[in-house]
């Protein structure tokens, strides 16, 4: 069984453009998706735990960032990503809390971040708030998307998997610098 939720996000007004009570409602949704997907991951986290058979961490398994062809969006949740080895942003951040909350015990949430692209659309991308004493009011963002190989998709995905793991251990320290400030510039969903 595949459920495919068709929920039309980010209606046009006559005018064309986008009005602030249906961006703030199709962003609403857009997080309440994504809350379901890391509770889902999280069961599902927790069964595979139950059996003896523990997944791997999502930084040790091998799966890689890959993008999905424009105007499709398949959700996908921790099996698949599995089954693929791959996912798109929000399939990889909504592991990662699921990750965070159940194995690591520590707070996390979904985050969505937003910029208008050709003035009048929204691009979105999907990131990790994760609870951190040392980031401002206690939290910071991590990018399972960019350390996944987001931005270089094909050289990440050819890379031997030993080889990855420099890679993404290389992007941790530059990603919590980052994150600070990030976390005080951006606008959240």
């Amino acid at each position: 069984m595949k459920p495919t939720f068709d929920i039309e996000l980010f209606r046009k007004a006559k005018n064309g453009g986008i009005t602030p009570d249906e961006r703030r409602r199709s962003q609403g949704a857009l997080y309440w998706m994504m809350e379901a997907l890391c509770r889902i991951n999280q069961a599902e986290i927790n069964n595979q735990k139950s059996l003896g058979k523990p997944f791997p961490l999502l930084y040790d398994s091998g799966i890689y960032y890959l993008r999905e062809p424009p105007g499709e969006e398949q959700w996908q949740d921790i099996y698949v990503n599995f089954a693929k080895s791959n996912g798109d942003c929000e399939d990889l951040a909504c592991h990662r809390v699921a990750e965070l909350r159940e194995i690591y015990k520590l707070p996390a949430s979904p985050f969505v971040t937003f910029r208008k692209v050709d003035g009048a659309q929204f691009g979105f991308h999907a990131l990790v708030a994760v609870r951190d004493q040392a980031g401002p009011n206690g939290w910071r963002l991590e990018d399972p998307s960019r350390k996944l190989g987001m931005g270089w998709e094909e050289k990440f995905a050819a890379t031997p998997r030993d080889k990855r793991k420099a890679l993404m251990n290389a992007i941790d320290p530059i990603q919590r610098t980052v994150s600070h400030q990030m976390l005080k510039d951006m606008r959240r969903v």
